[in-house]
């Protein structure tokens, strides 16, 4: 009865997160709800419910006075750079409520760890495909589903859909958002489903069809780094364990049938036609240059950074140079803040995965947050913060250290 009561609130919970990203994501709830929709009410109290009813959570104080302090840092640095009410309360939604999620750590391998850990990967991958059959139905039909979608319930992101095109000749944008925010998604897709098999060793999908769909998803997307990345991740985990010639063989085929095909010219096209970095390293080379930006220790230029960054560059260099990630928060919020930030988010998640022998874990996360750095999505969507989250949540309960690696 007690197995049976654990395995429901782990399929709820799993089912909650998930569809709360993926079923009703941001830019549809942004379209009825407005600025609400910067947060993700199903997704908190879906973490809420396994922390009320289990006993297998564990709870870390010293982190959870470090998140506080954070919380109360950044709030101080926005009050003192003159910043109102209204965004000083969406940074803190956006950048640090997620990490409570982080401070909570349900059992790997415990019963309710395992089923929520295979429980939320299933939910996943049932999304990821779905994305994929859309844009396969859309290439073929003129994009009838995505401009449905974008004349009726997200028409934030109907400039991200072309009236017409070729395959491999547009940037595919899923219903969840830019362009990136899908090549990141199809990233996650392959690490989680591949980390899962390494130490598991019990796939939860065809491990063929997964790097078929990741390869095939991100190139739909035109993004370069996501291009590398995910390449950089096929070769490592197919060079790793049992049968490394054998898999080798099979993604070197698969790659080169993909090129032959004309998957990469999309990407090849982007290649001749701008640097790997699409401009953002040329214009943050004169705001190095123009020494007018400091980096603080403990303290930061808070949510006034945007409008010091359009002052310096104007509006369409501000964006871009908003697309490295990190480095805006390094101006926000200061060495000290952005360091524990990325103790949370990288440093500890990783360190405990290596002591546990899993080093697919840490450079899956390593991966994403590279990824992750190359566009603003972390800065001004809630979503894209929680998404992230989940990312390493489910990694977390892979992170097992029994030597058999297997899950009870």
């Amino acid at each position: 009865m007690i197995y049976q009561s654990k395995l429901k609130i782990s399929t709820i919970v799993a089912l909650g997160l998930v569809c709360s990203l993926f079923l009703i994501p941001f830019y549809m709830r942004f379209e009825f709800t407005g600025a609400l929709a910067n947060i993700n009410y199903l997704f908190y109290l879906s973490f809420l419910l396994i922390i009320v009813t289990s006993k297998n959570i564990q709870v870390n104080f010293k982190d959870v006075f470090l998140l506080m302090l954070l919380i109360v840092q950044s709030a101080a640095i926005n009050r003192i750079n003159g910043t109102s009410l209204t965004p000083l309360v969406y940074s803190t939604v956006i950048y640090f409520l997620p990490l409570i999620v982080l401070v909570f750590e349900v059992k790997a391998n415990s019963i309710l760890g395992t089923n929520l850990l295979r429980q939320l990967l299933k939910y996943f991958n049932l999304f990821v495909y779905i994305i994929f059959i859309i844009y396969v139905f859309d290439t073929l039909t003129n994009f009838t589903i995505m401009k449905f979608l974008t004349s009726t319930v997200i028409t934030g992101i109907s400039n991200w859909v072309p009236n017409s095109a070729g395959i491999f000749t547009y940037r595919y944008a899923s219903y969840m958002g830019h362009y990136l925010i899908t090549a990141e998604i199809y990233m996650m897709f392959y690490l989680l489903n591949m980390s899962y098999v390494k130490i598991i060793d019990k796939p939860l999908a065809n491990p063929v069809v997964v790097t078929i769909v990741s390869i095939i998803g991100v190139l739909s997307t035109g993004s370069k780094v996501a291009v590398v990345i995910l390449l950089l991740s096929v070769f490592w985990f197919n060079l790793k364990g049992k049968n490394k010639v054998r898999n080798f063989m099979i993604v070197l085929l698969l790659i080169l049938c993909a090129y032959y095909i004309g998957f990469f010219n999309l990407v090849f096209s982007r290649f001749s036609g701008e640097l790997l970095t699409t401009g953002r390293n040329e214009v943050w080379q004169p705001l190095f240059a123009s020494n007018r930006l400091e980096f603080r220790i403990f303290t930061g230029y808070g949510e006034t950074i945007n409008n010091i960054l359009v002052d310096l560059v104007g509006n369409t260099n501000a964006a871009i140079a908003k697309e490295y990630t990190f480095l805006i928060l390094l101006y926000k919020f200061g060495v000290i803040n952005v360091a524990v930030y990325i103790y949370f988010l990288v440093i500890q998640p990783c360190w405990k995965a290596i002591k546990n022998g899993n080093s697919v874990i840490a450079f899956s996360i390593l991966m994403i947050f590279i990824e992750i750095n190359m566009f603003n999505a972390y800065l001004v969507i809630a979503d894209a913060v929680l998404l992230y989250i989940l990312f390493i949540m489910i990694l977390k309960l892979m992170n097992i250290k029994d030597t058999n690696k297997k899950l009870i």
